[in-house]
């Protein structure tokens, strides 16, 4: 299953503990308040900064947390106690409820990498129900220039917004189509970014936004960065290489 984001694998995490953990004893561990933790399971934007002891407190390797799945980790049992804390009854672990969401186009790495041979019609990717709405969009990536962090094939998937996230990944109408760029303030105007050094910034003077990025799902759907609402840019994809390489 694709696109389980972290707050929800915090979530099976908490249940996975032995024994069970409450939001609010979870919260204790990590220096955290109830109603802070409760918003990250929910929205998905748990802090990278936090893994680390997120992890290191619930005795689970990091990395699981960035799978895309509700597999249990290696070590846990997939049947684990209810949510609601009785000690009777036990029921098996779901994840956030799933449904298609059609793949509308392609979103070029720049105006000389529109390929329109990369988009297939008729394919669709599983997503969670909270990013599967008419105001989410799921382009396949072509060409080069955003290299390394996303590759040619990647789908991304997009918040629909005609305003511009700033260091996110934007997806931005310009001559020559729909572009994936990173969206930068510098000098008192706005610029257009690419990750491939080889590609220099172009001013965003005329470009119309259409969303930003909160979702990557790679070409082989073996990864998945996010969901996360409040975007996902070049420094989310460099602290994800850091630590896992």
């Amino acid at each position: 299953m694709l696109c389980v984001h972290r707050g929800e694998k915090l979530a099976l995490a908490r249940r996975y503990h032995s024994p069970s953990l409450t939001q609010q004893q979870l919260a204790e561990m990590i220096d955290a308040k109830r109603a802070t933790l409760a918003r990250w399971e929910s929205n998905g934007d748990v802090p990278l900064k936090k893994m680390p002891t997120i992890a290191s407190k619930l005795n689970i390797k990091e990395t699981w947390f960035y799978d895309g799945n509700d597999l249990p980790p290696a070590d846990k049992d997939r049947i684990v106690p209810p949510e609601t804390g009785h000690t009777s009854g036990l029921r098996r672990v779901v994840s956030a409820p799933m449904t298609k969401l059609k793949i509308t186009g392609v979103v070029g790495a720049g105006p000389e990498n529109l390929d329109p041979d990369a988009f297939d019609p008729d394919r669709e990717i599983y997503v969670p129900i909270s990013i599967s709405g008419h105001d989410h969009t799921a382009m396949v990536v072509s060409g080069p220039s955003m290299l390394p962090h996303i590759q040619p094939g990647d789908t991304l998937i997009f918040k629909d917004s005609p305003t511009v996230r700033l260091d996110k990944v934007n997806a931005i109408r310009a001559e020559g189509g729909v572009l994936a760029k990173e969206v930068t303030l510098g000098q008192g105007s706005l610029a257009l970014v690419s990750y491939n050094e080889d590609t220099p910034p172009v001013p965003a003077e005329g470009a119309i936004a259409l969303g930003y990025l909160v979702c990557l799902v790679s070409a082989d759907g073996q990864l998945v960065v996010g969901p996360v609402p409040s975007g996902i840019g070049r420094r989310t994809f460099e602290e994800l290489r850091a630590r896992f390489g």
